[in-house]
């Protein structure tokens, strides 16, 4: 096994010059949306624009290598099964970096990170805290809306839920939520993060989809850092793959009886747009003036 580059056999890859190297990696197959633009495209616009207002996560501060998103760039996959064989071609897909790929996401040691991995629970909405609750087979029903990402098959649950807790604290009181927001989160990727789900209408990224990643800082602060992965139901997209949304739309815009976005009921989102809503128009104003955001 390993990847060969001409004569030169290795165990790691790097994907590009300045990418840390890595011994696994995704072919995703983009159904949803297929120039290959949306997921790795939105993920490397993310991570210039942070790198670009000098937002960073505290591994980055010793090795400005690691990544917050996923990189990757698309190839045509071709197989045979042996050397003699007819060459089949498989389709088109993007090499990306796997999600569990610790060291370009600076996941190596006192991190954690969680997937959220639905749209509707009470949990992943922030509506109340339940990390107690089995089904009749004694299953924790937490592990149908979160998802440890590092450590790797994680269930302990303390820090997590510590933070659920409080977010769930502050439901209608924005300014109890301001006050102590910056105890909990680190405040420029939250505002980030909402500008850039609503500038490019990301309306699957505020609940399932999202990436909570805590990090310790020198000092020893533990902060959560929203980080952006599966990026491809944007830019006007719905989950079937329709392009269906002009650029105007809004996080709260509904559809008939449902809502644009998923996560618009959120308990989390609806505090920070009322709690900090002088700083989202702030940054917003500097993507654009920047040229961050044009």
């Amino acid at each position: 096994g390993g990847f060969k580059n001409g004569e030169l056999n290795s165990s790691k890859y790097k994907l590009r010059d300045n990418s840390l190297a890595e011994k696994t990696f995704t072919f995703k197959a983009d159904f949803m949306e297929s120039s290959g633009s949306h997921n790795i495209g939105l993920a490397r616009l993310a991570q210039d624009s942070l790198n670009q207002l000098g937002y960073l996560v505290p591994p980055q501060l010793v090795d400005p290598n690691v990544r917050t998103t996923m990189d990757g760039f698309p190839m045509l996959i071709f197989h045979r099964a042996t050397p003699d064989s007819e060459r089949i071609f498989l389709g088109k897909y993007n090499f990306n970096n796997d999600k569990s790929n610790e060291a370009t996401t600076g996941f190596t040691g006192g991190q954690e990170c969680w997937e959220f991995l639905n749209n509707t629970s009470d949990n992943t909405l922030f509506i109340a805290t339940d990390f107690h609750s089995v089904d009749g087979s004694g299953k924790k029903l937490w592990k149908n809306d979160f998802e440890g990402r590092y450590p790797e098959d994680n269930e302990d649950t303390t820090n997590l839920e510590a933070l659920h807790t409080w977010i769930v604290s502050c439901k209608n009181d924005p300014a109890k939520f301001k006050a102590e927001a910056k105890d909990h989160f680190n405040i420029q990727f939250l505002l980030f993060y909402y500008v850039f789900t609503e500038f490019f209408a990301m309306v699957d990224q505020r609940a399932k989809n999202q990436m909570f990643a805590m990090y310790p800082d020198a000092e020893g602060n533990n902060r959560w850092y929203l980080i952006f992965y599966d990026n491809d139901t944007v830019l006007g997209l719905n989950n079937e793959g329709h392009n269906v949304y002009d650029y105007w739309v809004e996080a709260h815009d509904q559809v008939g009886s449902g809502f644009v976005w998923n996560g618009a009921l959120s308990e989390l989102w609806k505090l920070v747009e009322v709690a900090f809503d002088t700083e989202i128009t702030a940054l917003y104003q500097q993507m654009r003036t920047s040229g961050i955001l044009t």
